[in-house]
């Protein structure tokens, strides 16, 4: 394999508002706030399908329709939150977004019906988009340049971290407790994040008038379609392992058993994203999403060819690398490619498709169980990621591109 050559310089600086103390107190708000939601409604993800099967007596396709929805309603309001944010503000568009989080697990807890679940989910769609529209966003703004992997780096630690420690603690509840202890605690956690984001920042920076024509755009220069394309293929390891993996492991060994296969990718997901920040600050952000793509493949086409339940969780592992990385490196390159009155709308486009990646997954692995087997799906995954590296490296070569 052929070592990736070092990014091209750097473009102009993009210049962000210099204020140190608005920085740190955003960074700190906000990733405590990701932290808490995160520790809670945000790894109720991990047990959903699974348990509202076991709990309700629906067949796994149909709840993966609940989950998948979160995603799917995430695409169109990744693409509109510009509307939104320019309407609500930056500051109540987290506060609000946040609060559907933990109203979706209120709905589980209450025993909802599958009409309102699929409606809570849908709503959940405009919160996670609101949350990751804005949230990078203001803390993009309130960095300095040289300082924008680092600070996505603590960023999504602190995301990682909270997801990880939830699925271990949730995961031990619903073995030893039952599933509504499970979510009344997450309801708990997640409103110690709604109050934390009362104390975000309300930092004031211009933003280009939201037209659907301006969002529509960011993704479709050469080097948008590229970076859509990366984070739409790249998605598809964290659908495996919120449907089908979860599934199949609740299958042959019961809930209780789901957090302790999964969690390999929660702890790499973690470490990875803390490194790969420093990184991509060091030797470039193509280098950091390169590897990362590249040992996801190697992984994933070991466990191809293999039946073992520990390829299993090495896999989980494998793929918690690969996206630990790839957030990471390409906040930063969004960073780096766009000025802070667009972020919002770069942030809304691009990941669009990753949500896109993840829903369809989520639904379609449920189905591709039946259809065909393991080792086909992980081998196509297998491919799917190496030309993720390899559109990693021409995206290198546009660095300079603005977005």
């Amino acid at each position: 394999m052929t070592r990736p050559s070092a990014d091209p310089p750097d473009p102009a600086p993009v210049s962000s508002p210099a204020a140190a103390p608005s920085s740190r107190r955003s960074l700190v708000v906000l990733t405590s706030a990701f932290f808490f939601i995160f520790l809670g409604a945000g790894a109720t993800q991990q047990f959903i399908v699974p348990y509202l099967s076991e709990r309700n007596g629906w067949t796994p396709p149909q709840c993966s329709w609940v989950l998948g929805c979160v995603y799917l309603s995430a695409i169109v309001w990744r693409l509109l939150c510009a509307y939104t944010v320019n309407l609500l503000g930056a500051r109540l568009s987290i506060i609000l977004g946040q609060l559907a989080y933990t109203g979706f697990v209120v709905a589980m807890a209450l025993q909802g019906g599958y009409p309102a679940l699929i409606f809570a989910a849908l709503v959940w769609g405009w919160g996670a988009a609101a949350i990751w529209t804005t949230g990078p966003a203001q803390i993009l703004e309130t960095s300095a340049r040289v300082r924008y992997g680092s600070a996505a780096g603590i960023f999504f630690t602190g995301v990682h971290l909270g997801q990880g420690l939830g699925v271990l603690l949730l995961g031990w509840l619903l073995g030893h407790c039952g599933g509504p202890t499970m979510l009344w605690t997450a309801v708990a956690i997640s409103l110690i994040a709604n109050v934390i984001t009362l104390w975000t920042p309300n930092v004031e920076v211009h933003r280009d008038p939201p037209g659907l024509l301006d969002v529509v755009r960011v993704f479709s220069t050469p080097k948008g379609a590229m970076l859509s394309f990366v984070l739409f293929t790249s998605s598809f390891g964290f659908g495996i392992v919120l449907s089908t993996l979860s599934s199949v492991v609740a299958e042959s060994k019961g809930l209780g058993v789901i957090a302790h296969v999964t969690i390999g990718f929660y702890a790499a997901r973690l470490v990875v994203s803390w490194i790969s920040g420093f990184l991509a600050d060091r030797i470039g952000r193509i280098a950091v999403m390169v590897s990362g793509f590249t040992l996801a493949a190697v992984g994933l086409a070991l466990a191809a060819a293999s039946r073992s339940p520990y390829v299993l969780a090495a896999t989980a592992l494998v793929l918690g690398v690969q996206a630990g990385s790839n957030n990471v490196a390409i906040m930063a390159l969004v960073g780096d490619s766009i000025e802070p009155g667009r972020r919002h709308l770069a942030f809304g486009a691009l990941y669009a498709w990753s949500n896109l990646g993840i829903g369809l997954t989520i639904i379609l692995g449920q189905y591709l169980l039946v259809w065909f087997s393991k080792g086909i799906c992980f081998g196509a995954f297998a491919v799917a990621m190496a030309l993720c590296a390899l559109v990693s490296l021409e995206i290198g070569r546009r660095k300079s591109e603005r977005l």
